[in-house]
């Protein structure tokens, strides 16, 4: 079933519905159904989502299911981001895929953004993640930095060191040449 809201606010619970027909003889004798709250699922995506994350969870056409953020609506479409549009488009695809691409920041702009999906088949579900490009590859470019600085502070402490050997190694020669 749909992924439904009940109630709103910090009452608001997200239930999904399940059925299926019961049979016998060939004849359809009645049904069962169960309501799952998904309030545990709600609560591990609010967890994971840290420095910028955007953690949901979509249908297999792409409308929202469930996410950490209370930006966006349960069963609101998604497939305006490029990362749920290729889960949509890929079908069942058993594998995960993490691409960049270009979404739309709360003022409109574009925003250059790092995203991956990750398929559960048996509900054809996605579990997506989304973050912020610059936000995603700050670690990167910090470590980038240190490390052209350390570069930078070995050359000089070698130099350093070099002249000083060397001062080490010609003092005696330079004596020995003046004194003879």
């Amino acid at each position: 079933g749909t992924a439904l809201s009940i109630d709103s606010g910090r009452e608001r619970r997200i239930v999904v519905l399940f059925s299926a027909p019961v049979m016998a003889g060939g004849r359809f004798i009645g049904m069962l159904a169960a309501g799952v709250d998904m309030g545990y699922l709600t609560a591990r995506l609010r967890e994971s989502a840290t420095a910028g994350l955007v953690t949901y969870v979509v249908d297999h056409q792409g409308r929202l299911v469930t996410a950490s953020s209370s930006n966006f609506v349960t069963g609101q479409d998604m497939t305006q981001f490029e990362i749920v549009n290729n889960f949509v488009e890929s079908g069942k695809a058993p594998l995960a895929a993490t691409t960049d691409f270009i979404s739309k920041d709360a003022k409109g702009r574009p925003e250059e953004m790092l995203g991956t999906f990750n398929p559960v088949p048996s509900l054809g579900w996605a579990v997506v993640t989304q973050k912020p490009q610059s936000e995603a590859y700050r670690d990167v470019q910090e470590m980038q930095s240190k490390a052209v600085w350390l570069a930078i502070a070995a050359v000089l402490m070698s130099i350093c060191i070099s002249v000083l050997a060397a001062r080490r190694l010609t003092t005696p020669i330079r004596i020995l040449t003046n004194s003879s």
